[in-house]
C-alpha cells in the first residue's frame, strides 16, 4: 500500500517533533488532548497502518494539532 503524498508529509512531522511526554494541548471547542505525544504516535500509526476514512481522520486531527500549535507560536 503506497501512503499518500500529503500522508507521508504528516509522518514526517510528527516525526520532527519534540514533544514530552504528558503535554496537554487544548483545540478548542471544547477539545483537549491530554497526551500529545500519545496522540501524535497514535495517529501517526494510523496513518502507516490504516485505510480510507480512519486514515483521512488520522490526518484531519494531525493537521489540527499542527495548525494550533503553529498559531501558538
Amino acid at each position: 500500500m503506497r501512503i499518500p503524498d500529503n500522508y507521508q508529509r504528516a509522518i514526517d512531522w510528527i516525526d520532527a517533533q519534540s514533544i514530552e511526554p504528558k503535554t496537554e494541548l487544548n483545540l478548542g471547542n471544547g477539545i483537549i488532548v491530554n497526551d500529545l505525544l500519545l496522540c501524535l504516535r497514535t495517529n501517526r500509526e494510523r496513518l502507516i497502518h490504516c485505510e480510507g476514512r480512519l486514515q483521512l481522520l488520522s490526518f484531519l486531527k494531525v493537521k489540527m494539532i499542527k495548525d494550533k500549535l503553529n498559531q501558538s507560536k
